[in-house]
């Protein structure tokens, strides 16, 4: 039978013949415009990929592990047949224009075969390219997040027309890159109406509270000032309870003053720093063991309760 063929198949023989029943079909449109950060009209930077997006070829490529990946170009999806693929763990694919392929039979797609979202590969030099994510990939069972996957098309005039990605497929989490050196990723800078008008960001009334306060102030003021030290390294890191013992009275009461001579409108207190001390006499005992947390201020030289 069919099935029983598919797993006899050695994995690379099961790639090879895959190939075979693979189709794409491209996207109507494959014109990219991305407005030029602040400019005043409708000024944008054009990237055409219609020609790139003619290459039906589908590119086997692999990653770290190594698992083996259909990649095509951007805006061509792999019409990958469900039957080809053994999938226990994700049942349902995704279109996509690109698949991981694993085990015996098994695939999953990297990100959905709809419209991608596209943005400057580098904002302060859009010349470099564009980056074209695809979300929305397999989600299965074993997986948390659905998958997404990221085209990084670099400008390289001298690169030739029809060319795959790089040898190796990148993967940051859930996020699968491909980067490719192509001569459609070199922009030309448009005025017309193809320009769509810049999204301004809009603050919500919590941030323009925010930012209404202008000035704020962060204490820290730990174990690591009677030790000298900044943050929680080096020698004698962490330091012992004991040697917390500020001398000095009423010093919350001064930092109060100087925030309000400062003319700051809220302050933070930084009660637990990188050490883990507590300044205050903490009664918490450690999950699981039950045993009382007590690297804390009532354990030091230092009786009171800062916080």
């Amino acid at each position: 039978s069919t099935q029983s063929t598919w797993e006899s198949l050695s994995h690379a023989m099961w790639c090879a013949l895959l190939t075979l029943f693979i189709a794409a079909a491209a996207h109507a449109q494959c014109v990219f415009h991305i407005p030029a950060y602040g400019s005043a009209g409708r000024t944008c930077y054009e990237y055409d990929l219609s020609t790139m997006a003619q290459d039906s070829t589908v590119y086997t490529r692999k990653d770290s592990y190594p698992d083996t990946y259909l990649v095509s170009v951007p805006c061509r999806n792999i019409a990958l047949p469900q039957a080809a693929c053994k999938n226990t763990s994700c049942p349902v694919l995704v279109p996509s224009n690109m698949y991981q392929l694993y085990g015996n039979g098994g695939c999953i797609s990297c990100g959905d075969a709809g419209t991608p979202n596209a943005d400057f590969f580098n904002s302060s030099n859009p010349a470099a390219g564009l980056i074209l994510s695809y979300g929305s990939g397999s989600e299965c069972p074993n997986f948390s997040v659905p998958r997404t996957l990221a085209h990084i098309l670099l400008c390289n005039a001298s690169a030739p027309a029809r060319g795959g990605p790089g040898d190796l497929i990148a993967q940051v989490q859930e996020i699968y890159v491909a980067t490719w050196q192509t001569p459609f990723a070199c922009p030309k800078v448009v005025e017309d109406s193809k320009c769509p008008s810049p999204v301004l960001p809009k603050p919500t009334k919590p941030q323009l509270d925010y930012q209404a306060m202008e000035i704020g102030v962060i204490i820290h003021f730990n174990i690591g000032t009677s030790a000298g030290i900044q943050g929680c390294s080096g020698p004698g890191a962490p330091p012992m309870s004991s040697i917390f013992n500020p001398t000095a009275t009423n010093f919350t009461a001064q930092w109060a003053q100087s925030v309000v001579d400062l003319g700051a409108k809220y302050a933070v207190y930084v009660a637990k720093h990188a050490c883990g001390f507590a300044t205050w006499p903490s009664k918490d005992t450690l999950p699981d063991i039950g045993l009382v947390y007590n690297y804390s201020i009532q354990y030091s030289s230092y009786k009171g309760d800062i916080v």
